[in-house]
């Protein structure tokens, strides 16, 4: 059956049906992950040795969690699932038949367009493996017409005893348990989903709401935390919940005043002293067992660089405006929503106008919410009349605080009774000791039945606290044999060197010795009241972290002199860089420029500065060798950093460069940019008459410049020209700023972390298109993946088995085989009757969607019309519609149908690579 006719029959059947037969679908086709391209290979070893527990964890979670979100209308649970598949669809790269799987799991979850994308993955699905589809319709047919649950059949066995695929499956369930890294779960959940045993709701939910620390744990701890959950009897009553708050906003806005007030104090205007980089305290949480930790972040923008390591997306942000303040309101949420963006992702944000007894604060929220739909609500509020004339708001606010928090919140950790006991004990302990020696932890552990080997082992418990940030934990730091118990001690401690006046009138400059001398100078308290002390030797700790955290290194001429790059100078020195004869290159970003990025940066590269010239906004660094220099400079207000470099080896010292740039963004998944690359006049082919003069300005700036992406696409179908309305340009001359294998690794590591978010599949010459999210967006999926446009890849399968994948225009794949196809082009009536299609299911809608829903439609239309639309605008609106449908509470039957058009035009977005 093709994928029509797969979803006709789909659409015979309720939603929540459908979702049900991909996520059998896509468990009843993992066993042909057993499929091997040589009989003497190991298993699974079309993935990389680095990489294979990974993905295959990956794939087996992606499963888990489209078993239990199917028929569940909610944004949180379709979120997890969608970073769960893509996790999965990573694994495509190497393995088809994984890629089947996660597609077919993602779908599953799916509930906007499921009728559509079911039928996608169950089609390509069935190509794959060799599935019967038309049996496992009829099976579908069958469930539903004798009245039972979707649940009930979702759960039914999987194949019959006596099945060729039974059997294969029963072999894939040995292999597991024999393949080590603590599969043998997975073998023990896959078997009871092959025998059609019910699975543990609890279970299912502990593994869709793993936290982001744990996460980033090898595949094996995760397995033995997982294995640990099945006993429950083990298991201490209790669990870790905690929940951070940050409260955000520029200096003096009132965000400590607000947290006075949520503890029932008193504010009195102009008395609150303005925090000195941030406090942290406790919160409990009326009628529940969570505990809010509140981070009252300062304002000011030397911090901002520090927020890297506090920000998260399992956070509930809230931001703190002031009418009264000389930038405007809608510009100061802008950019503080795009800074939650960048490191928070789509986490929940609840926007503050306060002192609006003064000053009222006027928001744009349509438009707001329009850009971010992670925006809860808005709330004019005055903590100084918290309980007089704006005591309803101050109520509402507090109402609405608690509902966020305990939606936040609602998934504790759990441990074992051992780990839990000690978890308390470092908490206990914490209030009277910064530090406990790493053998007082062994010790600790020995006397509560923590193993020192196993799965669930001392080390494994610690790692786990650190991410978790329970205890801090440098095992690279060489003198420090103890942990860091009270990790408000180094948070303290940082903050109150950046906020020293020595250091700023040091401007960042300052020997070992005074940054000691600062620190040891007085105890000081936490929030808690604990003491924080910070004797000599212990004040070297600090140092040392900010080093390995970059944000300060030692002076190449006097390692004794450390300099802190938030603290330098802001006047640009007179560095005699000469960018007349430099290739350049931009990363410009939207929204903001992180203030950590510059810094981190020149931290990584400090052994290179040139003559010592590095200064708050740029650097000049010169290669080892001597053989080129470059000058990086960012500019906050365009929102860019910027590199020129030159010398004879100028290609090969910008692809270190930018590899280390690049680094630093993958920790920031959803920051959006785009690359730019200068193009000189020398790379010109031939002058026509009607092309425009390229004339550089007078810092060496050519006025052409080219999407660095778009670039690398044509290059990889073949094309010799790039062409503009500056003339004909030789591309591979343009491109010489990278080295050719340069180019092509980077091609490779885009692709590799599957921000593919719709891929067209050619697989034996049948047509199919796989949506690898339902979506578009210009973010990748944490560690590793893309930044900053959407892309396009058609894999083709030749006769001979190989795959070439060809790239779309701004697509970067990881390559196989690279050969030139000419994409199918997408006609634009195709993309206006979709549009008609949806502005006639509109009035269906709540009337605050339809309003959305129909700016949105009306801006594609109108951008459709342009002589040159441009893809990427048009996929980045259709994608703020989807998220507007997902705010819609409830199922309503119109969302569905609506859901099903936008992914259709996002699919033929992914078809108009001719476009832009």
């Amino acid at each position: 059956m093709d994928r029509e006719a797969i979803e006709k029959e789909l659409a015979q059947f309720p939603g929540e049906w459908a979702a049900a037969f991909a996520a059998r679908c896509a468990a009843q086709c993992l066993p042909a992950l057993l499929e091997k391209k040589d009989p003497t290979d190991s298993w699974f070893a079309y993935w990389p040795d680095k990489k294979r527990d990974q993905y295959l964890f990956a794939v087996f979670r992606a499963n888990s969690v489209a078993s239990a979100v199917t028929g569940v209308a909610s944004s949180a649970y379709i979120n997890t699932a969608f970073n769960a598949a893509i996790d999965a669809a990573d694994a495509s790269v190497y393995a088809s038949y994984a890629d089947a799987s996660a597609y077919a799991a993602f779908s599953a979850s799916a509930v906007l367009d499921s009728f559509d994308t079911s039928a996608s993955a169950v089609n390509i699905t069935a190509n794959v493996t060799g599935l019967d589809i038309s049996q496992q319709l009829a099976l579908l047919r069958k469930a539903c017409n004798s009245q039972g649950s979707f649940t009930d059949y979702l759960f039914q066995p999987l194949w019959q005893p006596g099945e060729e695929w039974y059997e294969r499956a029963k072999e894939f369930v040995q292999v597991l348990r024999e393949y080590g890294s603590g599969f043998d779960f997975w073998a023990d959940w896959y078997e009871d989903r092959l025998e059609g045993r019910a699975p543990d709701k609890d279970l299912l939910d502990a593994i869709a709401n793993l936290s982001y620390e744990q996460l980033t744990q090898e595949p094996a701890q995760i397995n033995a935390y997982l294995k640990s959950l099945v006993h429950k009897e083990d298991l201490a009553e209790s669990s870790l919940n905690r929940v951070r708050v940050i409260f955000l906003g520029y200096g003096a806005t009132g965000k400590t005043s607000l947290i006075r007030v949520l503890n029932n104090k008193k504010v009195v205007e102009g008395k609150e002293p303005m925090t000195a980089g941030i406090d942290i305290l406790d919160w409990k949480v009326p009628d529940s067992d969570i505990t809010a930790h509140f981070w009252d972040f300062g304002g000011q923008v030397m911090t901002h660089a520090t927020h890297q390591f506090f920000l998260r997306s399992k956070c509930l942000y809230i931001l703190v405006l002031d009418g009264r303040t000389e930038i405007n309101a809608n510009e100061q949420a802008e950019y503080w929503l795009d800074h939650v963006r960048a490191f928070g992702r789509d986490a929940p944000v609840m926007l503050i106008g306060n002192k609006a007894d003064l000053c009222p604060v006027n928001l744009d929220m349509a438009r707001l919410r329009d850009k971010h739909p992670n925006v809860t609500d808005f709330y004019p509020l005055s903590c100084t009349q918290y309980r007089g004339n704006y005591a309803p708001h101050f109520q509402r606010f507090r109402a609405d605080l608690l509902q966020q928090i305990l939606a936040v919140g609602m998934h504790g950790i759990r441990f074992l009774k051992p780990h839990f006991t000690v978890l308390q004990e470092l908490i206990s302990r914490s209030g009277r000791d910064s530090f406990l020696r790493k053998s007082a932890y062994e010790n600790l552990c020995k006397d509560k039945g923590v193993a020192k080997q196993g799965d669930l082992n001392r080390d494994w418990l610690l790692d786990l606290l650190d991410k978790l940030g329970v205890v801090l934990h440098f095992p690279d730091i060489a003198d420090l044999d103890s942990l860091i118990l009270n990790p408000r001690w180094l948070t303290y401690g940082v903050y109150r060197l950046l906020y020293s006046e020595a250091a700023q009138q040091a401007k960042g400059r300052l020997k070992e010795q005074e940054v000691i001398s600062i620190l040891s100078r007085r105890e000081v308290d936490d929030n808690l009241g604990n003491p924080l002390s910070y004797t000599p030797d212990k004040a070297g700790i600090v140092i040392k972290a900010m080093e390995r955290f970059r944000l300060c290194f030692r002076c190449r001429l006097d390692p004794d002199l450390l300099i802190i790059p938030a603290l330098l100078e802001t006047d640009q020195p007179a560095h005699g860089f000469i960018k007349a004869d430099s290739l350049c290159f931009s990363f410009a970003f939207q929204g903001f420029l992180p203030r950590h990025v510059l810094p981190n940066f020149t931290v990584a590269r400090h052994d290179e500065i040139a003559d010592e010239m590095v200064w708050q906004n740029g650097v000049v660094l010169r290669a080892e060798d001597g053989r080129a220099e470059a000058l990086v400079q960012a500019d906050y207000h365009e929102r860019s950093l910027t590199l020129w470099v030159r010398g004879p080896q100028a290609g090969q010292y910008f692809r270190y460069l930018h590899q280390d740039i690049c680094r630093i963004l993958r920790r920031m998944p959803d920051l959006r940019f785009r690359e730019w690359v200068t193009v000189p006049e020398s790379t010109r082919i031939k002058e026509e008459a009607t092309d425009f003069p390229l004339r550089s300005g007078n810092n060496g700036d050519s006025p052409a410049r080219a999407d660095f992406r778009q670039l690398l696409a044509m290059e990889a179908r073949g094309q010799r020209e790039y062409i503009c309305e500056y003339g004909a340009f030789d591309l591979h001359c343009i491109l010489q700023i990278m080295p050719a294998p340069a180019r092509q690794s980077y091609r490779q590591e885009m692709h590799g972390r599957a921000e593919v978010y719709y891929v067209q599949q050619t697989i034996n010459g049948d047509n199919n298109t796989l949506s690898a999210t339902g979506e578009v967006t210009h973010s990748s999926v944490r560690a590793g993946g893309n930044m900053g446009h959407t892309y396009k890849n058609t894999i083709t399968n030749s006769g001979s088995g190989e795959q070439n994948i060809a790239q779309g225009d701004g697509a970067i794949g990881k390559q196989v085989n690279i050969s030139e196809t000419n994409a199918p082009q997408a006609p634009v009536e195709d993309l206006l009757k979709l549009l008609t299609e949806i502005k006639a299911r509109l009035p269906e809608l709540p009337d605050k969607a339809q309003i959305k829903l129909r700016n949105a439609v009306e801006e594609v239309e109108m951008e459709v019309q342009e002589d040159k639309p441009d893809r990427e605008e048009i996929a980045d609106t259709l994608t703020r519609a989807q998220k507007v449908l997902k705010a819609i509470p409830g199922t309503v039957a119109a969302a569905q149908s609506v859901g099903v058009l936008l992914g259709k035009a996002l699919i033929w977005c992914g078809k108009a690579a001719g476009m832009s």
